[in-house]
């Protein structure tokens, strides 16, 4: 007979043995749970004094109609392998979500690539689409050379420009100010800042390359923010002439190019203790959400 579960917030020993365990299922070690642990909340499921089962949490804001919205942000879950089938990844996500709840989230998002669990407690995916990709020949076509100027590295501009547009949008999270190194350091992120000269940031590109095949590269935008039309022609044709060896651009669900609908979106009112938004799994979403991408997008990002 199995001996009872126990759901706690984790103490330095207990986030020890959380890390031990995550590396053990996931098959490589999360970084994410040496970075934020100062930033995170970790809760587990104890077993006879064991981990077997837990995940990280933390209380943001997400935009929609333009208001920031107390959300909880699930990821970097997991359950002993030795545990599984037992529905325990289910019980382990309410045990997270509840502390968050109750400190005044009324909007959860969580980043997970199984969603069967996810869609059983709510979550639904607030896209189809992950992600596209466009070959760069037809970036190059498309998208001509304009007056902008290229510069690489973030700024304080770069980050307030960020915050700026991400209003604009239903799903965006309000990045708190460890966020961007948290994520360029996590995933060896390159950033370009782009302006007319004497005028003031108006767009901000982050991507990753990767070696494909023998001579290839792969190049994925993982931000993609610009003030205006003009500015997302200029980073698009950037993006055409980056390299020679990316055959093709992927556009990650929450730095896509531009597409013809209205700019300003608005979302229904929310209620709370109901999920909404995720990185790949939401439960009812508000018209165009998504983490930073609307369904509909507006013609900048």
């Amino acid at each position: 007979m199995h001996q009872q579960l126990t759901f706690t917030s984790a103490d330095d020993g207990l986030w020890e043995q959380y890390d031990q365990l995550a590396t053990r299922a996931y098959g490589h070690p999360i970084s994410d749970i040496t970075h934020l642990r100062e930033h995170a909340d970790l809760h587990v499921a104890i077993r006879g004094h064991r981990v077997i089962a837990g995940g990280l949490g933390l209380l943001l804001d997400q935009f929609f109609g333009g208001n920031p919205v107390p959300s909880a942000c699930l990821g970097d879950g997991c359950v002993a392998p030795e545990e599984r089938g037992e529905h325990l990844a289910t019980a382990m996500t309410a045990a997270r979500l509840r502390p968050l709840a109750e400190r005044g989230a009324v909007v959860s998002t969580i980043s997970t690539s199984s969603t069967g669990y996810a869609r059983h407690l709510g979550w639904e995916a607030p896209t189809q689409v992950l992600a596209w990709t466009v070959a760069t020949d037809d970036l190059q076509r498309s998208f001509t050379d304009t007056d902008f100027e290229v510069q690489h590295g973030l700024t304080n501009e770069t980050e307030s420009l960020q915050r700026r547009l991400a209003r604009h949008w239903n799903g965006p999270l309000h990045r708190p100010t460890w966020w961007n190194e948290w994520k360029h350091d996590k995933s060896n992120l390159t950033s370009y800042r782009f302006a007319r000269p004497g005028h003031p940031t108006a767009g901000l590109l982050s991507l990753t390359t990767q070696r494909h095949e023998r001579h290839g590269m792969n190049l994925t935008v993982h931000d993609f923010w610009a003030d205006s039309q003009p500015t997302a022609v200029a980073m698009l044709a950037f993006l055409g002439r980056h390299n020679t060896r990316a055959r093709t651009t992927t556009f990650r669900r929450g730095g896509l190019p531009p597409s013809s609908t209205a700019y300003a979106t608005t979302a229904p009112p929310l209620t709370p203790g109901t999920p909404g938004c995720s990185e790949s799994s939401t439960s009812p979403p508000p018209p165009n959400a998504g983490d930073g991408l609307p369904t509909s997008p507006p013609p900048y990002r």
